[in-house]
Order: structure tokens, then sequence, then C-alpha cells
């Protein structure tokens, strides 16, 4: 007895993996020739998907000069796969040459010799977490210059107070004394002035809060149309602000942070806010640093935070897109396997399982579901097969499937 099997199409698997939310791309040859990029690396690198088929160096010419062509060279001639966090990488956006930083994996994928038949490129746009560390470490570096000014200031006025009790003849050099204290309040000012200027000019929401009551001593503009307010609420206490992080977690960690003077950062943060009269959900990545004094007491919280909302709802709907997909083969009666070259690992369907002749409880391997192929058949399905992983060609093959087994 032979039975028609029904499969997913080599297309419809290549488009379930390229629907991961990480940066995907296939490379091969000495001359790293991009097979197949997902829309996520494609959007990374500014261009369209005419760079399919063609040398990276060529596709991405500003990648000249960088280390990721050498280190692609290198993966692919050693077969030992590299990974990176955080690196910085110069790319063409927009016909403006501009930084990023990512995290990323060039994995060799070998075949059963141990050759190396392609490089699987994965990456992670990590450009604002760097950015807002960054920030962060800037702000507190003023703080410390800030501090440092303010205490010789300090003792520059009391030396002159000194001075002019004990020798009126120094009136001179007290004249110059307080011409230096002038001098250094003025650029103490002006140091002020800048980094208030770059917290009000920065692209990710930041905020200052002050003792452990927490009043917002400053908040630039992101923060405030993060938190649905106005610059009114500067001076208030950030729970009287946002009554609604009430029940919430933030203002616990927040107290945490004070207590201990240790850092607090979150990924996808959810947190429901007001906006305009109505309490709405959203996402966030976040910092909380505390500003510490000489005797490493905490005085103030340095917020900075970056609104992943739309992300993370367009990840969710793929989601559920994908779980209604599963209910609607499951319901079709559809076949369904999910095959990974690099570990060799095989998931089928129960409905795969039944269509082929085995039994549900048993474990089966690629070599047994090509067993089952009629052998006139399988080479060009193996073919297939290996097209569709290295070279991102979509293929929708019907072939007939051998008796039940007992």
């Amino acid at each position: 007895m032979k039975t028609a099997a029904h499969l997913f199409t080599s297309e419809k698997l290549l488009d379930i993996l390229f629907l991961s939310q990480n940066a995907t791309a296939v490379y091969t040859g000495e001359d790293i020739i991009i097979q197949t990029a997902n829309d996520v690396m494609i959007h990374y690198w500014g261009k369209t998907r005419d760079v399919i088929g063609l040398p990276l160096e060529t596709a991405v010419p500003e990648l000249k000069g960088q280390p990721f062509l050498g280190l692609l060279q290198n993966v692919w001639r050693t077969g030992n796969s590299y990974e990176a966090s955080e690196t910085a990488a110069d790319l063409l956006i927009d016909g403006k040459i501009k930084t990023f930083y990512f995290d990323f994996l060039y994995r060799a994928v070998k075949d059963e010799n141990g050759k190396v038949d392609c490089i699987l490129h994965t990456a992670t746009d990590v450009t604002e977490r760097v950015a807002g560390r960054e920030l962060v470490e800037a702000a507190m570096a003023q703080k410390i210059v800030l501090d440092t000014e303010q205490t010789l200031n300090e003792q520059l006025i009391s030396s002159n107070e000194d001075l002019r009790l004990a020798q009126t003849s120094l009136n001179m050099l007290n004249e110059e004394l307080e011409e230096r204290v002038q001098s250094r309040t003025k650029a103490l000012t002006e140091s002020e002035r800048r980094l208030r200027s770059l917290m009000t000019h920065a692209p990710v929401a930041i905020g200052v809060l002050t003792g452990r009551e927490l009043f917002i001593e400053s908040a630039n503009a992101k923060i405030l149309q993060v938190w649905g307010k106005t610059a009114a609420i500067v001076g208030q206490r950030l729970a009287e602000a946002l009554p609604e992080l009430q029940g919430q977690p933030f203002l616990q960690l927040l107290d945490d942070v004070f207590t201990t003077g240790q850092p607090c950062y979150s990924d996808e943060a959810k947190a429901l806010l007001e906006h305009e009269g109505v309490l709405k959900t959203y996402y966030f990545n976040f910092l909380y640093q505390p500003i510490l004094n000489e005797a490493g007491v905490t005085e103030s919280i340095f917020i900075v935070a970056t609104d992943l909302t739309e992300q993370v709802k367009t990840r969710q709907e793929v989601e559920q897109s994908e779980e209604m997909q599963r209910f609607t083969i499951e319901a079709a009666g559809v076949g369904t396997w999910q095959f990974y070259p690099d570990s060799n690992e095989l998931t089928l369907s129960s409905r795969f399982k039944e269509i082929f002749g085995f039994k549900e409880d048993e474990e089966i391997s690629f070599e047994r579901v090509l067993s089952k192929i009629p052998q006139d058949e399988r080479q060009g399905i193996e073919q297939a097969i290996t097209n569709a992983v290295t070279g991102g060609i979509k293929y929708n093959v019907e072939h007939p499937v051998d008796g039940f087994e007992d």
C-alpha cells in the first residue's frame, strides 16, 4: 500500500525559519556569497533583496576595512565558529555612514565529512543598550567632576575668609582667588548646562529621581512622552505624579536600588501607564543606576528607558499567527516536520507519523524518513532539501510513500 504524503513545501519551511526576530543570513564559499537573508538582516544592511547571490563585500561595500569579512573567511577556512558581543559596525543607511553595535554569531555548518557547507550568521542590534550605558557612564563621570569642583570652591571660599581675617595686606591675593572661584563656578554652570542639554535631546527616555521619596528632579522630553505627562510633574514624588504605578513592581525596585546602591536592569518589562485618561500597556528596557555621594550613600537614581512596545506587540502578533497556523494545520489533517541540519534534529507531528506509518511514541531519524521514500525518488528529494537549506531556494515536491510498518 502506498500513501501520498501531505508535506510542508520547502518554501514554507524557509518562510517559518526566517520569521525569527533575530537577523539571519547564510553564506557560502571563500568569497562569502549571500545565499539567503531574512528581512531583519536586509534591514540592518540598509539594502534590498537584490543583494541575494552577491559576495558580501560587493553587497555591503562599506564593510571593507572592517574586521567582519576577514572573520567570515577564517570561519570558512578553519571550520571554527566565531561569536562576539557589542561590536561596532559602520553601515551605510539612507546615504549616511552610521555606527551600530551588534551581538553576533558566525556558525560553521559542516557536512557529514566535517567540511564546511555554509556559514549561518545571526545578529541582534544592541545599539540602544550600548548608547544607554555610555550615557550613564558619562553622567556619572560628570557627577564626579561636579562634586570635585564644588569641594574646591568651598575650600577656596574658606581660605579667602581666613586670609581676610588674618592679613589685610593680602587683599590682592584674595581678589585673585575670588576670580578663580568665579571662573570655576562659571565652568561648573556650563558643565551642568551641557549635561542637561545632553539629557534633554537624548533619543532615549532619561530622568533623575532624588531622595528615598523619589522626587522627580529632572525628566527629558522622551521620558515625559513615555509617562504621558508634562514638565509640570518635575518636583513631585514619582508615586504622586504616576499613581498608576501602585501595585506594579517599579516603585519597590527603585526603593531597593536606593537601599542597596546596586543598579537594576530589565528587558521587555511590562508597564501599565495612563495616557489621556486611558490605562495602556507598554514594554520597556530600563536601567536604574544609583548615584552615590562620597560616603557611598545613594543620593539619587538615574533612569534610562527604551520603549519596545511596537517591537514586542509585533512579535506577539507573529507568535499568535504561528499558533493559529498550527491549529489550522492540525484541523486540516496535514502532517508536518522540521529538520535542523546543523544538529541533525528532526521533529515530526503525530499526523506525519500516521501518514508515514510510524508509531506515535517511537523516535524517528531523518534517514528513516528518507527510507520510506521509494529509492528512485529519494535522491531527488535529498537534493531538493539540500538546495533549500544552503541556497535559499524554495521547492514543492510530491512523492509516494512506502507501506505501513507492522
